[in-house]
């Protein structure tokens, strides 16, 4: 296969497994309640109210997610070293294996220990797609075009959940003669998504390979009008020295402040819309997912005017920087959701705020691949993604302990600031990084 036609073919197999990743871990979100009824039976708890249970259950829920978390930016911080270490390919099929191996394995636990180990595991496994995925697209893809392949991989996650209720609901609720009785109702959420990304692991396995000599040199070629051309053998930093790095702080720092705001997308959005806007739960079966289609498609056109600029000879990074300074523009609407009275508005307002929030996060990881040495580029973006989640952690803390989700003016207010502020540190801080050659 002509190698313009693979580079499209490994970036649509990322996207698939991208979809894939978000599914697995939002099964457990949207079947809380069943999952917790199998592992805590309220007959087996027959001198508890019903306060009491919902209080119970509530808790070993909230236990479960953060261990998850937790596993999630503990692992993220070293799997971009292995990425780099051990290479894209070989982790990420390493990574789908798993992670669909341990999803199989939610259907069949039969304790709470259990279950919580399992989704511990596949907070361990799942962030290496990430930093693998990025590394990909820096080696197999030329400046003119990383903008764009990048969004499009990374959407897969959003894609993932615009499509998760449906999957999920329909495979948890209906009847299937293609599975064993045993297996039906919630299980079958666990098992079948699972089976596929077996399914995508093997395809990897068969598809996949490092990109010819002909493609690095093209892609080195073309980056030569923002740096000095590379060698075959760039030298790179080693890891400790990542650190010492002007640059790397500012890219880790301006994840820890931004990522909050897509935290929020993520895991308040859908309640705030519903308490906040009004709609029913058949209502935000159908319009719930706009604001994250729409910042799927916004953030694949927002890419591609970057790689356009890069086409008609800007450079590569200032190409990105730019794009950064345009889209914090749309920063100050998180002010005027509270504002907003009805559904559309609300979702209007939030779509344009998603696309922010992708929008920056698919540039800034181009940013990565353009401020550092290929053989960096995971290492850099695992760390950063660690700090990311560290932040949308704390932020998610905080928001639930001190605030009321269905009426946040002043966190949304305090969110209109978080991307000015991070786009000042990154444009202040980020520039190519190059070790010396020994």
């Amino acid at each position: 296969m002509k190698p313009n036609r693979l580079r499209w073919l490994i970036a649509a197999l990322v996207l698939l497994a991208m979809v894939l990743n978000y599914i697995d871990r939002g099964v457990v979100g949207i079947l809380k309640t069943e999952i917790l009824e199998a592992l805590f039976p309220r007959a087996e708890h027959p001198l508890m109210d019903d306060a009491a249970y919902a209080r119970m259950t509530g808790d070993f829920f909230g236990k479960l997610w953060a261990l998850f978390t937790f596993c999630y930016a503990v692992s993220y911080v070293g799997v971009g070293w292995l990425v780099d270490r051990f290479g894209a390919g070989r982790m990420v099929l390493l990574s789908i294996a798993s992670w669909s191996a341990v999803c199989i394995g939610g259907a069949f636990a039969r304790t709470f220990g259990g279950f919580a180990a399992l989704r511990g595991a596949l907070g361990i496994v799942e962030p290496v797609i990430f930093p693998g995925q990025l590394r990909i697209v820096t080696n197999w893809f030329p400046a003119s075009l990383r903008a764009t392949a990048n969004s499009v991989c990374a959407c897969g996650g959003t894609v993932g959940m615009v499509i998760a209720p449906f999957i999920v609901g329909w495979l948890a609720t209906e009847k299937h003669a293609w599975l064993p009785e045993a297996w039906h109702g919630w299980r079958a959420a666990f098992i079948v998504p699972g089976a596929l990304g077996l399914f995508v692991a093997a395809l990897w396995f068969f598809v996949y390979r490092e990109p010819p000599a002909e493609v690095a040199e093209a892609n080195r070629l073309e980056e030569a009008r923002d740096k000095p051309p590379a060698t075959a053998a760039e030298p790179a930093f080693r890891w400790g020295q990542l650190w010492g790095r002007r640059s790397f702080w500012g890219i880790v720092g301006a994840r820890f402040i931004c990522d909050p705001v897509w935290f929020f997308c993520l895991y308040w959005l859908p309640g705030y819309l519903r308490e906040q806007s009004g709609l029913t739960l058949g209502q935000y079966k159908w319009l719930g997912g706009i604001p994250y289609l729409v910042a799927a498609l916004g953030g694949i056109a927002t890419s591609a005017l970057s790689d356009r600029w890069v086409r008609r000879g800007l450079a590569p990074l200032a190409s990105r920087k730019r794009l950064l300074i345009l889209l914090t523009c749309l920063a100050p609407l998180c002010a005027l959701a509270p504002f907003m009275q009805g559904p559309l508005p609300t979702i209007v307002i939030f779509s344009l705020i998603g696309t922010l929030c992708l929008s920056w996060l698919f540039s800034i990881g181009v940013v990565v691949a353009e401020t550092f040495p290929n053989a960096n580029v995971g290492s850099v973006w695992g760390i950063s993604g660690a700090f990311g989640a560290l932040g949308g952690t704390l932020f998610n803390y905080l928001s639930g302990k001190y605030l009321n989700p269905a009426d946040p003016p002043y966190l949304l207010i305090g969110m209109a600031l978080l991307h000015p502020i991070a786009t000042t540190l990154l444009l202040a801080t980020v520039r190519r990084e190059r070790p010396r050659a020994a």
